[in-house]
């Protein structure tokens, strides 16, 4: 019961109440985190194309392709809809970076074949880092999805950091500044 009250039926990975759960464990604990939110393109053309089947099958394959890039200590979820979080423990905005371009480039890699069809989905990917007992978790995920947004908006398709506390995020590839939240 424990485990169905913790996860997404259609992934079998953690949903948002556990992933929020896991956060708030690691905002006690002292140390430097990091966390990266995920919005999945294509979705909805694959739903509208070929059916809630065929994006659900998408959404499973994409959950075990993610998961394939993470470390053992990294906590991936479902979040809803076509949106993924993942928690880095003990990993610097640097480090998560890392992690998240290798993310996005395991999903710009993957192909959906669905009958006859091939889509190329793509995600986008906010990055932010926190120190326990500074940011609340509220903070921390609000930081993280709007450098997603950020990440869509420039485009889609990439990776984009936000430093919480600071009054402008970092840039990735040059093109995004002075974000203020």
């Amino acid at each position: 019961m424990a485990w169905q009250a913790s996860r997404d039926p259609l992934t079998g990975l953690f949903n948002r109440w556990e992933f929020e759960n896991r956060l708030g464990q690691l905002l006690n604990d002292g140390k430097l985190h990091s966390l990266c939110y995920l919005d999945l393109d294509q979705l909805k053309v694959v739903n509208d194309t070929c059916g809630h089947n065929a994006g659900d099958e998408l959404l499973r394959q994409v959950a075990k392709t993610l998961q394939a890039q993470l470390r053992s200590a990294d906590i991936l979820a479902r979040l809803g809809g076509d949106e993924f979080g993942v928690l880095l423990p003990n990993t610097t905005l640097e480090q998560a970076e890392k992690i998240a371009v290798n993310l996005n480039q395991s999903i710009r890699e993957y192909r959906f074949l669905w009958q006859d069809k091939v889509f190329f989905p793509g995600v986008s990917i906010g990055v932010t880092s926190f120190h326990s007992n500074r940011e609340t978790l509220a903070q921390i995920m609000s930081a993280a999805d709007a450098a997603c947004y950020a990440a869509k908006c420039q485009g889609r398709n990439r990776v984009q950091i936000h430093q919480l506390g600071d009054e402008h995020s970092t840039v990735n590839n040059g093109k995004w500044s002075g974000f203020q939240y």
